[in-house]
Parts: structure tokens; sequence; C-alpha cells
């Protein structure tokens, strides 16, 4: 099931054991980036977003039309294969 990075990421935090700090979604979007799979974009409102490259689309992240209180916008979801992926890399993200 595709799903945004918030909610994956307070799945996976379920499951961390009690003596161990939380996973936080802006370490692994960070480290998205950094591996090439995420990029970041200026909107028209002058904001900034992350948007999957063509290696991220590759690994499952893609984007859908929502619809928000301030209107219609693109929000990132990943796939199960995404999810896998990041699941597969966490102790690299996690040590940074």
């Amino acid at each position: 099931e595709k799903n945004g990075i918030t909610n994956f990421v307070r799945e996976i935090n379920k499951l961390v054991p009690d003596n161990m700090k939380p996973i936080n979604y802006t370490k692994i979007l960070a480290w998205l980036s950094s591996h090439g799979y995420l990029e970041e974009i200026v909107k028209e409102d002058g904001g900034k977003t992350k948007r999957p490259t063509e290696a991220g689309r590759a690994i499952g992240i893609s984007t859908e039309m929502r619809d928000g209180s301030n209107g219609r916008f693109l929000f990132v979801v990943y796939n199960a294969n995404a999810q896998r992926f990041i699941l597969d890399n966490i102790y690299s993200i996690i040590e940074g």
C-alpha cells in the first residue's frame, strides 16, 4: 500500500524498542535526497518541496494529487518497493 513518509515512519516507530530513539522522517528524506532519490524544487509560491527523481521513481516513489485546506497539491507517496528499500537501508540512514 502506498504511504506518505510520515505515516510510514509512524508504522516503523511502532516496532522500535523502548530503549531506542524513534526514527525521524526528516533523516530519511535527507538520506534519500543525498543519494539522488529525491530532489528539492521551488514551488510557484516560493516555498520548497521534495519530488522524486528518475532514480526515486524507479524504486517506487511517486506523486499523487491531493486536496488540502489550501487547494490541490502534489503529495509524495512510497509504494511497497520504496518502503522495503528504505527498510533495507535503515541502518545507513540512521547512522547518517
